[in-house]
């Protein structure tokens, strides 16, 4: 009974700490975001709030996808030790590590393009054809396969270094990639923003750009020659959400300010 007390003071202590790193977290984060609204829209910071919880659900989905990946090396040592390793598992691990080899490969191809488009906006993975997706898709089931069965690669008297190697390399390729793709995500500023909520009043188009006192802060939106979405965040003004119509645009490239 006094260890079980001893356990709930202990939980109840870590989400207190987890509450007040939170809030740190999310107050130095915020007046970060703001200034950098000030900064690109020229509007006072004062009406911009940022919203930290994306971030997080995309951190608790890296810690969830590091568990299942996890699993089946954890589960596959504890049966050798114990000696329960049979051919039965062997073909249950194989077979979950094909299946979330698939779901990983498209989490793969889809980080590298995150990475090269936070380098070169021109730079975009899906334009580069079939070839890049299959070469992604190979290092990220060497990566995998050979982080679950490495003692399989024993077998292979002569070539077990360069095979050892080539593994290795591929687990490399596939951690990068997570956290190259986990930095690009965290590291995004209000520049790198694509999707606006676009207002229409009167025939006349607005971008919302914050909330502020339940009223939406919007300015004039107008298109270029060339296509370029130009805000004119001089003229911002407050509206109430019943005043318009509201849909979803995303921009392909930056908008230009003025």
């Amino acid at each position: 009974m006094e260890k079980i007390k001893k356990n709930i003071e202990f939980i109840v202590g870590l989400v207190g700490l987890l509450g007040i790193f939170y809030s740190i977290i999310m107050f130095i984060y915020n007046n970060i975001y703001q200034q950098d609204c000030e900064e690109f829209y020229k509007i006072p910071a004062k009406y911009f709030e940022g919203d930290l919880n994306e971030k997080i659900l995309y951190i608790v989905f890296v810690i969830g996808l590091m568990a299942i990946l996890i699993y089946p090396i954890i589960m596959r040592n504890q049966d050798k030790k114990e000696n329960h390793e049979t051919k039965f598992t062997l073909i249950f691990y194989f077979g979950y590590m094909l299946i979330i080899g698939a779901y990983i490969s498209a989490l793969n191809v889809h980080f590298l393009d995150a990475i090269l488009k936070n380098i070169s906006t021109n730079i975009v993975v899906n334009k580069n054809g079939i070839i890049t997706r299959i070469v992604v898709c190979f290092i990220t089931y060497v990566g995998l396969m050979g982080s679950v069965f490495w003692d399989k690669i024993n077998i292979l008297k002569k070539s077990k270094k360069i095979v050892s190697l080539f593994v290795i390399i591929c687990i490399s390729l596939n951690v990068l990639l997570l956290i190259g793709s986990t930095g690009c995500v965290l590291s995004k500023s209000i520049k790198d923003k694509s999707n606006y909520e676009i207002m229409y009043v009167n025939n006349k188009k607005y971008v919302v750009l914050s909330e502020y006192d339940d009223k939406i802060l919007a300015v004039p939106l107008r298109i270029g020659k060339d296509g370029q979405y130009i805000f004119s965040t001089s003229k911002y003004e407050f509206w109430d959400r019943l005043q318009g119509k509201f849909k979803y645009e995303k921009l392909d490239k930056r908008p230009e300010i003025e």
